[in-house]
Formats: structure tokens, sequence, C-alpha cells
């Protein structure tokens, strides 16, 4: 019997390199001829993927967010402290007395001395006790005699009532503040309200040279001579 020739038949079933079932050749390759084109969906950025990076990037990346961090923390700070002392000095001007007619033109002044001394006909000599027993006064220094008269001329120019009586050492008076109150609980309205415009004053009498802004200042018990 005579052989037949041509290709066996696992040859004929054996796809050839360069075929494929669409004619297009192998997925991925711009030729459609084999693997050897770049591989396009590798360099992808798609979910799920991991992006490689070096351990000296991971420092660099992180060394600048914390500069970041650094930079944004000192502009809220410098922002925040400068919002605090200007509310600071508002309130200061708040407590210490404007000239009405500067006001209206809406510049604060810290006049020297107001221009209408307030002073009321019932207040008595400077040097007076006017003092009643059984009630609390506010003690709001204690000076030689010749220091303590001109903080309650400064005082009382402020509409704060204050005398000079003597003091318990020889030579040394004191400087206390009216009214007189029936408690000395500092939660008081009344306690709280003479005590901001001795501690106003003071901050005014500091100011101008004072040695004292009378923050010290103490309520005294006055049981009566």
């Amino acid at each position: 019997m005579r052989r037949k020739k041509g290709p066996a038949l696992y040859e004929l079933i054996r796809p050839g390199p360069s075929s494929s079932s669409d004619g297009q050749g192998t997925p991925g390759s711009p030729s459609g001829g084999g693997g050897d084109g770049p591989d396009l969906e590798r360099n992808l950025l798609t979910p799920g993927r991991s992006i490689r990076m070096s351990i000296g990037g991971l420092a660099v990346a992180g060394a600048l967010i914390v500069a970041i961090m650094v930079v944004i923390y000192a502009m809220g700070y410098q922002r925040g402290e400068a919002t605090a002392r200007s509310d600071y000095a508002n309130r200061l001007l708040a407590d210490l007395p404007v000239d009405p007619v500067q006001a209206a033109g809406g510049v604060a002044t810290l006049p020297d001395r107001p221009p209408a001394p307030i002073r009321p006909r019932t207040w008595g000599p400077v040097e007076s006790d006017p003092r009643q027993g059984g009630q609390y006064y506010f003690v709001v220094a204690q000076s030689p005699r010749k220091w303590a008269l001109p903080l309650v001329d400064f005082c009382r120019d402020r509409g704060l009532e204050t005398y000079v009586i003597s003091g318990n050492n020889a030579g040394s008076s004191r400087v206390i503040a009216l009214p007189g109150l029936p408690s000395d609980n500092r939660s008081d309205a009344a306690v709280r309200e003479l005590e901001d415009r001795i501690r106003a004053a003071g901050r005014l009498w500091k100011e101008r040279g004072g040695t004292t802004d009378l923050h010290d200042a103490y309520l005294s018990l006055y049981r009566g001579s």
C-alpha cells in the first residue's frame, strides 16, 4: 500500500503561531503577531491596583506632610493670638471713660481728665469717714497720705466715690470705696459691679504712671467706732 504524502493529522489540528480565532492576532499585541508589545493594561491606575514606592519616597512624603501641618498650626495660632489681643483691648477700652464728642466720630480716647468731673454733692470731704457699722467696704489701697490723696482725686473724677481714712499703721492711710455692702459674697451682683468699677479705674491709673492697678482691692467689715 502506498503512503499518502502530506501533513500529518496532528499538524493540521495544532494552530499556527500567527493564527487566532478572529484573525486579529494575540490580544495586547499592536500587530497581532505576538506578545512582544508593551503591556498597556499594567501601566494604568485602576481601582484595586497597588502603587509601589521606595522607603526614601515614603520618608520624603511623610516629612512634607508634617511640615505642612506645622505651618498650618503656626498660622492658626498666630491668628488666634491676634484675635484674643484685639478682644482684650476692646474690653479695656469699653471699661474706660470716653469723650462723648469724639466717640460720636468713632474714635475712642483716653483723656487724662474727664471734661466734666463726676462728683455728686452728696459725697463728703475726701478725708472724712462716712462708713457705717455692719457694712463691708472695699479697701482700694493702703499707702502714705501724700500718695493716697492723688489716687482718691483720680477715682472721684471718674465717678468712683473714694475716701482717705487713717490706716492701722502710723503714717499710713487707706483708700476706701463706697457704697457699703451688706455682704462680702463676691458672687453678689452689687459686689461684682463695684469691684469691676474699681478695677477699671485701676487699669487707667496704672497706665497714667500709678504704682498699682487696684486689682488687689479687698472687702473689710466695719464694725463701727
